[in-house]
């Protein structure tokens, strides 16, 4: 986590200097919900982001622009003002938006994020409406009041008996609902995910019982995702513990707890990556056994089962080392 810290440490200075570094640059979106978060990775900056492509763009001017055309029927175009405050917080403010007719659900940028920046990466989290109070300084009370407003119709205690009549008799769907209806794009695996064309919704449920089978032994937490889709130019050890830690976020009992498997199902190779605390007890030539295995069956097409074979020895180890681990004092 040494390289995000820095990274904070910067941000901070640059804010004490009136600039930020997200000023004139261009982003590819990699995905819109990992883990709750949206994950982007930094490409050459141009004043006309191709529109072909997913992107979230930033100006010298308080302005922001995205482009989606990823979500299934869908293509869509929105742009507005943008303010950072402090070390860590965006707030973006949608004020013009396109989509193409056939498209259902919009997805809106629009929302106050807290962002980490490391390297080419750019990881947005949504701050919860209940941490709107405590999640960092604005530069003026006018902005908070921005805020509270923007959140205030999401509000249901701040509906009127009209308000809430209208809605209840309007016909369009939210879009959390109505895209809950299709096949999953993805599935999630503990506090990541592996796309649908991977593995089914059998198989998931099946590794989910597992990922669940160890948390309860020794409080380990699990990650999985494939990263095929994904066009990294550095696929070193290193770059990808900097992805994994991304994953992981700022959550203490994670960081000291877990295991993170990442995988390339187009290069049948995979990485495996595990927590500050329970590295200490799992062995070098443990993981590389793992790693493996699951490459192993990577390349027979069998993806699902070289991840489950994986866990179980996961939960082997987990079972062994949860005493050592707990400095004898069993789970914590």
């Amino acid at each position: 986590m040494k390289p995000v810290l820095l990274s904070l440490c910067f941000l901070a200075a640059l804010n004490c200097l009136g600039q930020h570094p997200l000023e004139k640059t261009l982003w590819k979106i990699r995905s819109l919900n990992q883990n709750g978060a949206i994950v982007l990775q930094q490409i050459r900056y141009t004043e006309r982001p191709d529109p072909k492509k997913d992107y979230l763009a930033f100006d010298d001017k308080n302005r922001f622009a995205s482009n989606i055309i990823s979500i299934p029927g869908c293509q869509q175009a929105e742009s507005g003002s943008y303010t950072v405050s402090g070390a860590t917080m965006l707030h973006l403010t949608g004020t013009d938006a396109a989509v193409n007719k056939e498209c259902k659900n919009f997805y809106s940028m629009s929302g106050r994020y807290k962002f980490s920046l490391n390297e080419d990466l750019l990881v947005l989290r949504a701050v919860p409406e209940e941490d709107t109070d405590e999640a960092t300084d604005w530069d003026s009370e006018e902005e908070d009041e921005a805020i509270d407003v923007a959140e205030e119709d999401d509000d249901p205690e701040n509906e009127t008996d009209e308000e809430a009549d209208t809605e209840a008799t309007a016909a369009p769907a939210t879009p959390a609902k109505a895209v809950a209806e299709p096949a999953p794009a993805s599935y999630e695996m503990g506090f990541a995910q592996v796309t649908a064309d991977i593995i089914t919704g059998a198989e998931a449920t099946v590794l989910q019982q597992s990922i669940q089978a160890i948390y309860r032994i020794c409080n380990t937490e699990i990650a999985i995702q494939n990263i095929g889709n994904n066009t990294f130019e550095d696929y070193s050890d290193a770059y990808l513990k900097t992805y994994a830690s991304h994953i992981i976020w700022e959550n203490e009992a994670r960081i000291r707890n877990n295991i993170v498997i990442l995988f390339d199902e187009t290069k049948a190779r995979s990485w495996i990556f595990t927590g500050t605390h329970n590295g200490k007890f799992i062995t070098a030539a443990e993981v590389d056994q793992w790693k493996s295995m699951l490459d192993d069956h990577i390349r027979q097409g069998k993806i699902a089962e070289g991840l489950h074979q994986v866990l179980g020895r996961i939960e082997q180890v987990s079972r062994a080392q949860c005493t050592k681990m707990q400095g004898g004092t069993g789970r914590q």
